[in-house]
């Protein structure tokens, strides 16, 4: 058994034995109880976990302080460890009872640009919509909305945003919100991101 106390994070307190993987967000006086118990190698009764043998995944990036524990397809929870998560990724690795196999690769550029790609276009089609339908304001049309969907309720903002700000307006607020995307693009387009999973073969 092995843990690990963090300061920062949302999960302070971490244990892991041969058979579970335990995580607990304590009070600074529960972490001192749980650790009066820990340190005599008994894991508190409290602490609640999940079974490795139910473990099919555990994923990590570089550029991340979380680790992904993956039970099927669907059902996953993160760890956010701030402090100590290469140390607890090592001392998976290093499990010879469960022996999980361990893979590493560098992603690719699109895996690393990926969503603010997506955010970038997301914005730039709102803007490019927003931006038409003040130009048709200020050129004297009228719009009339009937319904309540979701989406018509996104286009009567949009219109009265336009109506608002004008074309000229509408251009400065697109490139202000374009600019965080292209942060993050520029961002993933220079750092090297490597991901890391350990696979487990109880299911195989």
């Amino acid at each position: 058994m092995k843990y690990w106390i963090s300061h920062t994070g949302k999960d302070k307190l971490i244990v892991i034995t041969d058979e579970v993987i335990y995580n607990f967000n304590p009070n600074n006086k529960q972490l001192k109880e749980f650790e009066k118990e820990l340190v005599n190698g008994i894991v508190p009764s409290r602490l609640t976990g999940i079974p490795i043998q139910y473990i099919q995944i555990i994923s990590s990036k570089s550029n991340s302080t979380k680790i992904e524990i993956s039970h099927s397809k669907k059902d996953q929870f993160k760890l956010d460890l701030a402090e100590n998560k290469s140390e607890i990724l090592n001392y998976l690795k290093a499990d010879k009872i469960n022996a999980p196999q361990y893979l590493e690769k560098d992603l690719g550029l699109l895996n690393r640009i990926q969503k603010p790609l997506i955010a970038f276009l997301i914005v730039a089609a709102l803007s490019y919509f927003a931006y038409d339908t003040a130009i048709n304001l200020e050129q004297g049309h009228t719009y009339e909305f009937s319904g309540r969907s979701f989406g018509l309720v996104m286009i009567i903002l949009i219109a009265e945003l336009s109506n608002k700000l004008g074309s000229r307006g509408i251009i400065l607020l697109g490139l202000g919100l374009l600019c965080i995307p292209i942060h993050f693009i520029s961002k993933g387009v220079k750092e090297q991101v490597k991901s890391e999973k350990l696979i487990y073969q109880f299911y195989n």
